[in-house]
């Protein structure tokens, strides 16, 4: 009898990415009669992700098996994948890390990665992860490990250094980037391009990429003819909704670099220096949008009223994928196939002079047997100097969590860009304010 593959999703009720990622798993060859057991702290969340993955089951004509448990141990037993969607605290905790912060002219326009507010985030999330991390060691320690949570490199980080190590972080910010391209050049999908890239999670840099074969920077300069990245996609978008995502920042940063960034302007603009500090008139410069809680619960309401809606039979579930790598990755592995796709994994020389152990974004191999990172060369000094300070403080953050060092973590924020108008004395008292409204998942320190 063929063994019945187990995957675990931890945060099983998240209305952000469950949705979208059983209904990926379930039209994938090899896991459309897979058992999915959703972990999650809220009973009725769970109970409600279960009911869809039964109506999924139903509308689909396959035998998967869903279940709904609050017990990380029994989901955990066996499992061959666990995927981790949660955000410790939920939008309650989050909001300190964007309302400290602001006290400090720091106007974070997302939050969820650098700056004080992703500082926050990891610390809050690390003993959870180390907690998971030991629990999947003891009951499934041949399992593989799919992580979205952010901050993605941090968290990646913990899973590994605590022994997890057949992990791989995930995020969309690449196939954004090429989505965006492909409609540029007027292509069918972003398969038709292939792109090297490298940096750390949310910062990546196209290195170098093609379209059809063609060498792609070369095609993009003649492309542009002389215009702005954003004055040719403001033309190209004109009257329709965005299928890419793009914004001044993404364009500033092609022409002052010659490299392509994240097109998601919310998360570049956390990475350098003065563009979201001190004063919050200079965000009008290139149009950030902040995402408040309130912007977040909203969002949040509607994703469950249609959730609600696929249920009842209201609203029709999608037959097409959803675009992300979480259900192809899993599929490789089942069906001992090798893909190669976007890969957060330790630096072991796939960034040439970024610090080993890091866990940075670059293509991966991904088989039956785990993962590989693939070598994209090294970063060009520019963008050397603007990666490498995140990478330094999301080394630190992870260690100084793990062994409750105050002092280590109080390193890492002071050395945070988005820290650098602000004396030290400022910094560690903004630290502290967050410690402190975190108290109840920073008992580390």
């Amino acid at each position: 009898m063929r063994h019945k593959t187990k995957i675990v999703f931890v945060g099983g009720g998240s209305v952000t990415f469950s949705p979208k990622l059983l209904s990926d798993f379930i039209l994938t060859p090899g896991l459309e009669d897979a058992h999915y057991e959703l972990l999650d702290t809220d009973p009725s969340a769970g109970e409600r992700m279960a009911r869809y993955g039964s109506m999924l089951r139903k509308i689909r004509g396959t035998d998967c098996t869903f279940n709904y448990t609050g017990d990380q141990k029994s989901a955990l037993e066996g499992a061959d994948i666990v995927l981790i969607t949660i955000s410790t605290g939920g939008l309650e905790a989050m909001r300190s890390d964007l309302a400290i912060p602001e006290k400090y002219g720091i106007y974070h326009t997302v939050g969820d990665t650098v700056g004080p507010g992703g500082w926050s985030r990891a610390l809050r999330n690390i003993s959870v992860f180390k907690g998971l991390s030991e629990d999947i060691q003891k009951y499934c320690p041949r399992a593989v490990v799919l992580n979205y949570t952010n901050p993605l490199s941090v968290l990646t980080n913990v899973l590994y250094k605590t022994g997890c190590t057949r992990t791989v972080g995930l995020c969309h910010g690449v196939f954004e980037v090429c989505d965006t391209l492909a409609d540029l050049f007027g292509l069918e999908s972003r398969e038709e391009i292939r792109a090297n890239f490298a940096g750390v999670n949310h910062f990546f840099w196209i290195l170098d990429f093609s379209v059809r074969g063609e060498e792609g920077y070369k095609l993009l300069k003649r492309k542009l003819a002389g215009r702005s990245l954003l004055e040719v996609l403001d033309e190209l978008y004109k009257g329709r909704e965005k299928a890419g995502s793009y914004g001044p920042l993404f364009s500033s940063l092609y022409e002052k670099y010659g490299f392509l960034t994240y097109s998601e302007d919310r998360h570049s603009a956390e990475f350098f220096p003065g563009l979201i500090t001190g004063n919050k008139e200079k965000l009008k410069k290139y149009s950030f949008v902040r995402t408040s809680i309130e912007d977040r619960k909203k969002w949040m309401s509607e994703k469950t009223q249609l959730l609600n809606d696929y249920i009842s039979g209201t609203e029709k579930v999608s037959e097409k994928f959803s675009g992300e790598a979480a259900a192809q990755i899993a599929g490789a592995l089942i069906n001992r196939k090798e893909i190669v796709d976007v890969a957060n994994l330790p630096n072991i020389g796939q960034i040439l002079n970024l610090p080993k152990g890091t866990i940075v974004e670059t293509p991966g191999a991904i088989n039956e047997l785990g993962f590989r990172p693939l070598c994209a060369g090294e970063l060009p000094e520019p963008l050397l100097k603007l990666v490498l300070p995140h990478a330094v403080n999301q080394n630190l953050t992870a260690e100084a969590g793990l062994k409750g060092d105050k002092d280590m973590a109080m390193e890492a924020l002071y050395n945070d860009p988005l820290c650098k108008h602000l004396k030290s004395a400022q910094v560690r008292k903004m630290g502290m304010e967050l410690i402190e409204a975190n108290h109840r998942w920073m008992q580390q320190f």
